[in-house]
């Protein structure tokens, strides 16, 4: 006798999720984790790994079957949630970046003078940009005490932005009336 269960779970046919409605075909597809692994890529001190993960962790008009998580931080972080294999692409290759750049910052520029602040919540932002929000303002000001080409501040907001380049420069020609 097969088990059939609502349809809550999910699998997936080439890159898109799909209702599947036995548990057997579920669980079976649930437990080959390499087949469902999207990316795992160790990123300086951080591992950072994504998945689907069989349900929908968002809601019905905005669904999340995606999730990239890191370790080798302090694990207070919540996981990215993503709807489409794209955006979790995306969103593992920015926090790939994000990674490697923190493992590269000096100690001082993590950390500051302040042992101990921590990061009370995370985001993706349009551009692939990811957003920090720090319990304090001094604590993103040790942490980002002047803008660089790749982090900014605002508040107690500490702002990535991995594709930030230069902008172009724009020369005007005035035309001589005389």
């Amino acid at each position: 006798m097969t088990l059939m269960l609502e349809a809550t779970c999910y699998i997936l046919k080439g890159k898109e999720p799909v209702p599947c409605g036995d548990i057997a075909v579920w669980q079976q597809f649930m437990d080959d984790v390499a087949g469902r692994t999207l990316r795992s890529d160790q990123a300086g001190k951080f591992g950072i790994l994504t998945t689907f993960v069989g349900v929908n962790l968002g809601s019905e008009i905005m669904p999340k079957f995606f999730r990239t998580v890191i370790s080798g931080d302090n694990g207070d972080n919540d996981p990215w949630l993503t709807e489409t294999w794209e955006e979790a692409i995306v969103t593992h290759r920015t926090v790939v970046r994000a990674s490697i750049s923190l493992t590269q910052a000096s100690k001082e520029q993590v950390l500051g003078e302040v042992s101990g602040y921590k990061v009370v919540s995370s985001s993706i932002l349009p551009d692939d940009e990811l957003s920090f929000v720090l319990e304090t303002e001094e604590s993103a000001i040790k942490m980002i005490p002047t803008p660089s080409q790749n982090w900014s501040r605002e508040g107690k907001t500490v702002i990535f932005h991995p594709r930030r380049k230069k902008q172009p420069q724009v020369w005007l020609k005035i035309a001589d009336e005389s």
